[in-house]
């Protein structure tokens, strides 16, 4: 199998410095030119000289070299709606911009689109896609936004497709506007060895009609260090992100926006694992569980750094943050929180499904001190050495607890104010102990 290892900021960084040409000035770039590729040390400028002629061969060059980087300087549409680049370039997918197996290629969109205009969902209708062994590095060193959208398709990604064994380096730009019917509005990362890589860029107001409206992550290897995932929807699961058979490491990105069925913001599936440091989630919604995050997941959800998931809610209003799922017929293997690595940060809990009463929240512990309910009727319990959160009898299936974590600052609503009256008053306890001492 093949081994890929995930840049950290200094490799990822020097690696932007490595592969991206200096950006040619106005000056340097002769007129009506659509675009330039750059490989072995040499730079050539297209022209479209014939419908989208000139941008299939601007591919065609930058696929012919092991390595290349493809610089746009105008907006590269579809023609008729439907072919990106007529040739194929060695891929399966026509119509769609493909990197091949074995190829590297810097796509700099330098502040310009690539929109594929479709106007219904076809088969195959994904606006880019990375085959097995092919990398692809998508930035924008313009200073403003270029995009990926107008891919919408019936049985794939709407707008970039990995596939097993693949790579995706998301280093700039904004993925947006793109559909499917089934998964992966945005992103769809498919299969063992895959990569999702991203450090800055975004996913924006995509739609999937199953899971995973900005991506659906199945499989490979999934690190997400900066940037934002927002306005996207999925008819089912994990209107952001809906993470499957992947342990998906996020760290500071925004997600905000989003909607689903279950897991607005994301959802877990029974398979995966989530960790989640110093990102915010919030103003996500969904119909039935978890606005926030919904998680199935087997594994603890890690909570590392100083996260927010906060202000998200279901269809009726109500408030929900990181909703488990609880059934009584699942053996799960340990707590549902690892809050080792948690400095602070502020959450919502709760949980629902089954017929399942208590929630096992951290394995080994028994610190109640720790954690501050937000609803009556919730209880917090030890049995066995662990920390167990409890629900009544017929209560209502979605519940949320504020989730305060020793040595961190994590309230919600009226928590605060009621917390901060305790804490005045134990304050003035103490000092008339104080006195009484002295005295």
């Amino acid at each position: 199998m093949r081994s890929y290892r995930i840049p950290v900021w200094g490799i990822v960084l020097a690696a932007v410095s490595l592969l991206l040409p200096v950006q040619a000035s106005a000056e340097s770039v002769p007129e009506g030119a659509i675009g330039s590729v750059s490989a072995n040390g040499t730079t050539v400028f297209f022209y479209d000289t014939s419908g989208s002629g000139g941008a299939t061969a601007m591919w065609d060059a930058a696929v012919s070299a092991s390595e290349a980087t493809v610089t746009l300087y105008a907006d590269w549409k579809s023609v008729n709606g439907s072919y990106l680049v007529q040739s194929g370039n060695g891929c399966a997918f026509e119509g769609s911009i493909c990197v091949p197996s074995g190829h590297t290629v810097t796509l700099n969109l330098n502040g310009f689109h690539i929109d594929r205009t479709l106007v219904a969902e076809i088969s195959n209708g994904e606006v880019i896609v990375i085959q097995d062994g092919g990398t692809l590095n998508l930035t924008d060193l313009s200073g403003s936004t270029g995009t990926i959208t107008g891919g919408k398709s019936t049985n794939s990604a709407g707008g970039i497709q990995i596939e097993s064994g693949g790579t995706l380096n998301l280093w700039g730009g904004s993925i947006t506007g793109n559909t499917t019917l089934t998964s992966g509005g945005g992103i769809q990362l498919n299969g063992e060895g895959a990569l999702f890589y991203m450090s800055g860029g975004s996913i924006i107001g995509n739609q999937a009609g199953e899971n995973g409206g900005g991506a659906a992550l199945n499989g490979g290897t999934v690190q997400l260090v900066s940037g934002k995932i927002a306005d996207n929807t999925a008819g089912q699961y994990g209107g952001g992100l809906y993470v499957q058979n992947v342990s998906a490491d996020v760290q500071g990105i925004t997600i905000e926006g989003n909607s689903a069925g279950s897991g607005g913001g994301i959802c877990i599936d029974p398979d995966a694992a989530l960790s989640l440091k110093d990102t915010s989630i919030r103003s996500n919604t969904a119909n039935e569980a978890g606005g926030g995050i919904f998680a199935m997941a087997s594994r603890p959800v890690k909570l590392n750094g100083s996260p927010e998931v906060l202000m998200n809610k279901l269809s009726d209003n109500s408030q929900s943050n990181l909703t488990f799922w609880v059934d009584e017929t699942r053996i799960y293997g340990g707590g549902r929180l690892d809050v080792s690595g948690l400095q602070g940060g502020r959450t919502g809990l709760g949980f629902t499904g089954g017929k399942g009463r208590k929630l096992l929240l951290v394995q080994g512990s028994t610190d109640q001190s720790c954690f501050v309910m937000d609803q009556a009727g919730l209880k917090l319990l030890t049995e066995d050495g662990d920390l167990y959160l409890r629900r009544p009898l017929q209560a209502v299936s979605h519940l949320t607890i504020a989730l305060a974590v020793c040595g961190g600052s994590i309230l919600i609503g009226a928590v605060t104010t009621v917390v901060l009256i305790i804490g005045k008053r134990k304050k003035r306890r103490d000092r008339r102990r104080s006195r009484q001492t002295r005295g």
